[in-house]
């Protein structure tokens, strides 16, 4: 359960009845994509003298709940993730629908033993038409065996420039990689060389894979887990706006 804005909670009222001009499209689409179910609290409802019939409406799909609470910080305490979304603020316990640190994205856990196969196949659906990857493991070296793998099944066999980081790869994995497909273009970045990609990821602790600056995965544990079920294993997926 989530708290939402009395801005918001009436824009989002005027979208379910229809009345187009009553709220704005940017709110609702992102608000939308945060959705679940939320509680309208006594104080809310007074002022936005919402009815009882369209409060029953509403929460009659439990997919709006109506609560006594006195007041918003009540409100905000009694939901499960102790947040209310808002498009005006940013500072805790806000969540701004329109751009905050804290956001909703796809993401997928494993816990040791389950099988990686509907991750494996999401991330190649995902590298099939990129034409452009900025891959970086800190452990690259010591696990090139393990992560290999990850190269050969998952990576599209065309043109494609690769990026890493300048002492992450050595001639070893450089010639393992042009064996896979001599038609990767292997590029080091560096302060130097790639400066703006160097700024970015450099000295981080996750592993990072970057899909045509367009689409960042986080690999909370190394690329090799994606396919050994020995430990767990996360991948968050975030868009580069």
């Amino acid at each position: 359960m989530i708290a939402i804005s009395d801005g918001l909670l009436k824009e989002y009222f005027e979208f379910q009845k229809g009345n187009v001009y009553e709220y704005d499209t940017e709110n609702i689409s992102k608000l939308l994509k945060y959705m679940m179910p939320m509680t309208i609290s006594t104080y809310q409802k007074e002022q936005l003298n919402l009815s009882d019939e369209l409060v029953k409406m509403f929460s009659d799909g439990n997919i709006i709940r109506f609560r006594d609470y006195i007041d918003e910080k009540e409100h905000i305490q009694n939901t499960k993730f102790k947040i209310m979304l808002t498009n005006s603020s940013d500072k805790f316990p806000y969540i701004n629908i329109l751009d905050d640190k804290i956001d909703v994205k796809y993401s997928g856990t494993f816990y040791k033993n389950e099988n990686r196969d509907k991750a494996q196949k999401h991330i190649k659906a995902l590298l099939e038409n990129s034409n452009e990857l900025i891959i970086y493991d800190d452990y690259l070296k010591t696990n090139w065996q393990d992560v290999k793998k990850f190269f050969e099944l998952l990576v599209p066999k065309k043109r494609l420039n690769l990026y890493f980081l300048h002492n992450h790869i050595g001639q070893n994995i450089e010639s393992d990689l042009k064996s896979i497909c001599p038609n990767w273009q292997i590029k080091k970045f560096s302060q130097n060389r790639f400066p703006k990609i160097y700024e970015k990821y450099n000295k981080l602790h996750d592993r990072y894979l970057v899909i045509d600056n367009n689409v960042e995965i986080i690999f909370t544990s190394g690329y090799d887990y994606l396919f050994d079920n020995y430990k767990d294993f996360t991948y968050i997926i975030n868009e580069i706006k």
